[in-house]
């Protein structure tokens, strides 16, 4: 039996890519208790970033790490890493189940989105 997916979006032949966002998911860090963020899926980064400003923001953030010594490239502003973190990321499905991923993720400074999740992820 082959099941045929049905489009959720309807575009003239040639403009598929009009309103296209960048694909997200929404997420918890750390907990259910922290707020709920939408982390961007990002094909192109081979590792997850998180942004020290939304690091700082949680409730018990994890602590900071060393890490491999790494540069950043194609990152707009001036982006520094930090170090990283193990921590978690919890996503609910649409039936309302929360499901946990274990998260690594490098720490940047003046990162403007609150995640981006890496081919790692």
């Amino acid at each position: 039996r082959v099941i045929h997916a049905i489009p959720r979006r309807q575009f003239p032949e040639g403009r598929s890519s009009l309103g296209i966002r960048a694909l997200r998911m929404t997420a918890h860090i750390g907990s259910l208790e922290n707020p709920e963020i939408e982390a961007r899926l990002d094909s192109g980064a081979d590792v997850t970033l998180i942004s020290q400003d939304f690091l700082d923001s949680l409730a018990d953030p994890p602590r900071i790490q060393e890490g491999v010594r790494m540069k950043l490239y194609q990152l707009t502003g001036s982006a520094r890493v930090l170090g990283y973190v193990r921590t978690k990321l919890i996503a609910r499905t649409t039936t309302g189940e929360a499901v946990v991923f274990g998260l690594e993720a490098y720490v940047v400074q003046g990162m403007r989105v609150p995640l981006l999740l890496g081919e790692d992820f």
